[in-house]
């Protein structure tokens, strides 16, 4: 049965589409080895895109990369935490926070088959639910201990608010998920489809 299941995980994600996905909690190795070295650094503090990490950060630092997947590029802003579980000394960086840019506004239906680390969240089922204060959209997973948020915008650039599945999507945010769903519109859910045999 799990050969089964590995097999149709792959054929979902095409060849390597599974192996290249990130997970929250992955340790910087397991990402460096998965993507290599960064192309660049993001500041967002000054919206600066730097060759080196800064020496002094005015935000939160991001380490940049790009992948191009199903006839979309899209750049992925990776961000760490550190993880004291095993050694206050030495601790283990940790991917918390991961930006997932289009470079093209596209479906939102296309954003969740083309995205890996959606695909993967929601190889079992997800829920989507719509931010009353934000215009955004909360892709959970069943156990809601990690979530993507999806920005929408219109051709020109402006935030839009979320009318259907089939609004245009630039941008994604995958954070860890404690905020409490109450406050929210539930837009229902989503489970990777499966491989047409």
């Amino acid at each position: 049965m799990k050969k089964i299941s590995i097999a149709l995980l792959f054929a979902v994600c095409g060849l390597g589409y599974g192996q290249s996905a990130l997970r929250i909690g992955m340790s910087r190795q397991e990402v460096l080895s998965k993507l290599g070295s960064p192309l660049k650094y993001f500041d967002s503090g000054t919206q600066l895109y730097l060759r080196h990490p800064p020496i002094v950060a005015q935000g939160n630092v991001f380490e940049v990369y790009s992948r191009r997947l199903l006839g979309s590029s899209f750049q992925l802003k990776v961000h760490y935490a550190d993880d004291l579980s095993q050694s206050r000394l030495y601790p283990t960086r940790r991917l918390d926070w991961l930006v997932v840019e289009f470079d093209r506004p596209q479906p939102l239906r296309q954003v969740l088959r083309t995205c890996p680390e959606i695909v993967m969240l929601c190889r079992q089922g997800c829920t989507l639910r719509h931010g009353s204060e934000s215009k955004d959209v909360k892709i959970a997973d069943v156990a809601k201990t990690i979530s993507i948020s999806a920005n929408y915008w219109d051709e020109q650039g402006e935030m839009q608010d979320v009318k259907n599945m089939e609004d245009p999507v630039s941008r994604v945010n995958m954070e860890k998920y404690f905020e409490s769903p109450l406050s929210e519109e539930d837009l229902g859910g989503w489970t990777t489809p499966s491989p047409k045999r």
